[in-house]
C-alpha cells in the first residue's frame, strides 16, 4: 500500500512537471508552471526548444476553452482589469516623464546659474600682491598692492582673504576672486576674497549681505561660517585650515 502511494505521488509530480499548453495560434509551451494569475491571464515559466527556462505572460483570450473554464475566465472582467492596468501604466509613465523633464530643467537652470556666476566672479578677479597683517582661523586680513582700482569699502587696498591663513608680514602674489561678502574689522567693512574660482563659486552670496567679525576662536570660526556662508561643512573643510573641522 505504501509503495502504491509513493508511486502515485511520483506520477502526480511528473504530470505537473510535464504540463504543456498550446495557444489558439498553435504555439506550444512545454514543462509549464503557472503563476501570477489575474482576470486577464497568467505568467508561465517553461522550457524553450533550446533548453533552460523562459518566462512569458499568456492571456486567457489566446488559450483553449478548457483552460478558460478552469480559471473562471470572464471577458468583461478581463477587459476591465486590463483597462485599469493600462491606465496605471500610463500614469506611471507620465509621472516618470514629468520627473525627468523637471530634473532636466533643474540641471539646465543650475548650469546657466553657474555659467552666469562664473562670469560674475571672473569679472571681479584681480592679480595682486597681498601682504598679511593679521591671521585668523578663517582667513587673513591685509593690504593689496595692485595698479587696478580699489576693491574694498572704507580703506583702499585692504581686504580679507578667506581660507588662507598667513603669518603677519607674509605675502601672496596671484589672483584673488570675490565672493560678494564682507567682514567687519576695525570699524571697516572689508571685502572678502578667495584664491581660486571653484571656492568663490561655492561661497558666493547672491544677496551680498552678512558682515561679520573675523573669528578669533575656533568655536566662533565654526559659528561664523555656518551662518555667514550657509554651505555644507564638508565643502568648507576642503578649503579651510585643515586643523579646524566644522560641525553643523
Amino acid at each position: 500500500m505504501r509503495s502504491v502511494i509513493i508511486m502515485a505521488v511520483l506520477m502526480c509530480g511528473v504530470s505537473l512537471m510535464a504540463l504543456d499548453i498550446t495557444t489558439l495560434d498553435g504555439k506550444t509551451y512545454h514543462n509549464v508552471q503557472i503563476s501570477s494569475v489575474t482576470p486577464a491571464g497568467f505568467d508561465i515559466s517553461y522550457t524553450p526548444s533550446g533548453g533552460g527556462i523562459a518566462i512569458k505572460n499568456l492571456l486567457f483570450k489566446d488559450l483553449p476553452e478548457k483552460i478558460r473554464k478552469e480559471y473562471h475566465y470572464n471577458p468583461q472582467k478581463a477587459a476591465h482589469f486590463q483597462s485599469r492596468v493600462n491606465y496605471y501604466q500610463k500614469q506611471r509613465q507620465d509621472k516618470m516623464i514629468e520627473q525627468y523633464e523637471a530634473k532636466v530643467k533643474e540641471e539646465q537652470a543650475e548650469e546657466r546659474r553657474r555659467e552666469e556666476l562664473n562670469a560674475v566672479v571672473m569679472a571681479g578677479r584681480r592679480y595682486v600682491v597681498f601682504k598679511a597683517v593679521m591671521s585668523y582661523p578663517n582667513g587673513t586680513d591685509g593690504y593689496i598692492d595692485s595698479p587696478q582700482e580699489t576693491c574694498t569699502t572704507g580703506q583702499e587696498g585692504r581686504i580679507f582673504l578667506v581660507a588662507k591663513c598667513m603669518p603677519q608680514g607674509n605675502q601672496y602674489e596671484g589672483y584673488i576672486y570675490p565672493i560678494n561678502q564682507t567682514v567687519a574689522l576695525d570699524n571697516l567693512k572689508l571685502s572678502c576674497y578667495v584664491t581660486n574660482l571653484e571656492t568663490a563659486i561655492t561661497l558666493w552670496n547672491p544677496k551680498g549681505t552678512g558682515s561679520k567679525q573675523p573669528a578669533k576662536t575656533h568655536h566662533q570660526y565654526k559659528r561664523n561660517y555656518r551662518d555667514l556662508y550657509n554651505v555644507p561643512a564638508q565643502v568648507l573643510n576642503n578649503y579651510y585650515n585643515p586643523g579646524v573641522r566644522i560641525r553643523r
